[in-house]
């Protein structure tokens, strides 16, 4: 894609090579955000006794933080669901980027906290039936 965005950039005018100018620098940072994400160690999603954190999360949950869990559902994309007690206080100590993604989901009908298990071992199922030991089901989306 920076090949493409490039190419069309030299070889158009107008608003197609702005467009196409501003896609060279963000399929290169995607690329390199992807390597990263290939050698980057460590747990994506960590659940355990206290809760739940990692890279996925932002900043590290207690259960008791935690006021219901349900699956979410977007055409096929399933995701878990971490209803927040205090949604508003969590979601002002992320970072900017952060945020905005969470406003975003928030905007949708979903909690700030949505997970996405795609790709990761266990999976959602596993994910659900663990955070139900420690809180309350809410009725899915």
């Amino acid at each position: 894609m920076i090949v493409v965005s490039y190419f069309a950039a030299t070889h158009s005018n107008g608003y197609k090579m702005v467009i196409s100018w501003f896609g060279v620098p963000f399929f290169a940072l995607a690329f390199l955000s992807g390597c990263v994400q290939l050698v980057r160690g460590g747990p994506s999603i960590l659940m355990n006794a206290e809760g739940v954190g990692g890279r996925r999360v932002g900043s590290a949950l207690k259960w008791s933080d935690v006021a219901a869990v349900s699956v979410g559902r977007i055409k096929r994309q399933q995701f878990l669901c971490l209803w927040l007690r205090n949604e508003d206080g969590y979601v002002a100590q992320l970072a900017p980027a952060r945020r905005l993604a969470a406003k975003a989901i928030a905007a949708r009908g979903f909690p700030a906290v949505s997970l996405s298990f795609t790709g990761l071992t266990p999976g959602l199922p596993e994910a659900l039936e663990y955070a139900l030991k420690y809180v309350p089901r809410k009725a899915d989306h």
